[in-house]
């Protein structure tokens, strides 16, 4: 069966349902272009559909906000999420150390499931009349010279022809590989040596831990790492990231006693669920943490890639997602801005992100270094105060890393060179004196806590 999208408008090919395919959609279908999007999975709104896939959370930030602005579903995603008003770091010692985030209402964080955001992108995209969805589609061939696509679903064989092909399949993408084929391309995948399991815990088992809801939570137990983000239903996913090898690692977490030991021994504030903890973590296997980084993204002006297809970052700065939305409104920006020259759109949409998700990936894994040895120093909660001080009170002068990257859409980029220029400035003007005299005073306070803690047990 050979079907043409559109011949009156220009059309376009999404392949992938994911939230860059499901955002890309609507955004490109306001902008009068006609969308079929093609999708391996079934159709989630289907009866007895069960959501499948990963199940960690996202965090919108002020990017994504700002994206999704751009198709009405700002206030409905925040609606279906649940703020997130600073960073709650739990001491060895037993003590909290909470470090607000400097950020207002329209610039928050906002943690949201994967499957309610999806939920939103598509009923948004389902009442569209330019965009049209196939479910269940397997055996994808791209003749890439013509934008000619096909494929099989249990209704039969497909052949659609579309003006242009965006890839929005995920870090396994076939339309990446269609774009690599007989031509010179770079590409690289690489496993973390990290992995990861989840579990969750109740509002009353929040409550009784002490634990608040509105924040992220965080044991940094190097090498082990344990985050926490509120869900919208009242309850908290954990995500425990471990190494790969080692004495404290999957390897070494495959019995229950393995697994009760090290909750007891590091996050002591969760013992009170040990059992329920135990039994979730046996129940789960690891899952890994992927990055990818390729290119080129586009094939003349017939391809081009979007979100993970085209780059993979691990989440340690929870903006994969963030980043990905920012892909479709920056390439829907450059054909706009070139309706007669796309494949320069396509070269204008790499120029302007390849530099800023390089350095994303490279922000990530520092941030991730960050969380798993230094978030429950002294050293670094003195820095943050000093660093929030300074922000609060002579913004157009400091600004810390994480409201550059969590509460503006400052390119990537040049984050991370402010970043760069603010160390050398912390460096050389003294403030990092500042910071020991502070710190000395923290862990004074911290010992005294410690001390009066032994005295009433």
């Amino acid at each position: 069966m050979n079907q043409e999208i559109s011949k009156n408008n220009q059309s376009i090919l999404i392949v992938g349902a994911g939230m860059s395919g499901l955002y890309s959609a609507s955004l490109f279908a306001e902008l009068g272009f006609q969308i079929i999007v093609l999708e391996k999975r079934p159709d989630p709104r289907g009866i007895g559909a069960i959501a499948k896939g990963r199940s960690i959370n996202f965090t919108l930030s002020y990017r994504g906000l700002l994206a999704l602005s751009k198709i009405g579903l700002k206030e409905l995603a925040i609606q279906k999420a649940v703020a997130v008003h600073s960073r709650m770091v739990h001491l060895k010692s037993g003590g909290v150390s909470k470090q607000s985030y400097q950020s207002t209402e329209s610039s928050g964080l906002y943690s949201i499931t994967r499957e309610d955001l999806g939920k939103i992108l598509l009923e948004k995209a389902d009442l569209n009349p330019n965009i049209t969805f196939q479910f269940d589609v397997n055996g994808i061939e791209i003749d890439k010279e013509k934008s000619i696509a096909k494929f099989q679903t249990p209704k039969g064989n497909f052949q659609l022809t579309s003006d242009f092909i965006i890839g929005a399949d995920g870090i396994y993408s076939s339309i990446r590989s269609s774009i690599q084929k007989n031509c010179v391309s770079e590409y690289s995948q690489n496993y973390f040596d990290w992995v990861y399991k989840e579990f969750t815990l109740t509002l009353e088992q929040l409550q009784s831990s002490g634990l608040d809801f509105n924040t992220v939570n965080v044991w940094g137990r190097d090498p082990a790492l344990l985050i926490g983000l509120p869900n919208s239903n009242g309850t908290l996913t954990c995500n425990l990231i471990v190494p790969k090898t080692g004495p404290l690692s999957s390897e070494s977490l495959e019995s229950e006693l393995e697994i009760h030991n090290l909750v007891f021994q590091n996050f002591s504030r969760l013992s009170p669920h040990i059992s329920q903890i135990t039994k979730e973590l046996m129940e789960h296997n690891w899952s890994g943490i992927v990055t990818m980084s390729t290119r080129p993204w586009s094939f003349e002006d017939q391809m081009v890639l979007v979100g993970d297809a085209c780059h993979a970052v691990v989440h340690f700065y929870a903006q994969g997602l963030n980043a990905s939305l920012e892909d479709c409104q920056v390439l829907a920006e450059q054909i706009m801005k070139y309706p007669n020259n796309r494949k320069l759109a396509f070269v204008e949409y790499e120029k302007m992100r390849k530099v800023n998700t390089d350095a994303l990936s490279e922000l990530s894994l520092q941030n991730f270094r960050l969380l798993i040895s230094n978030s429950s120093t002294v050293k670094f909660e003195a820095k943050s105060r000093i660093e929030g001080f300074l922000s609060k009170h002579i913004p157009s002068i400091w600004k810390t890393q994480y409201s550059l990257v969590a509460h503006s859409n400052i390119p990537y980029a040049k984050v991370q060179s402010i970043s760069k220029r603010q160390s050398k400035i912390w460096k050389f003007s003294g403030l990092f004196i500042v910071q020991l005299i502070l710190g000395f005073i923290i862990f004074s306070k911290r010992l005294k806590n410690q001390f009066i803690g032994y005295q009433k047990s």
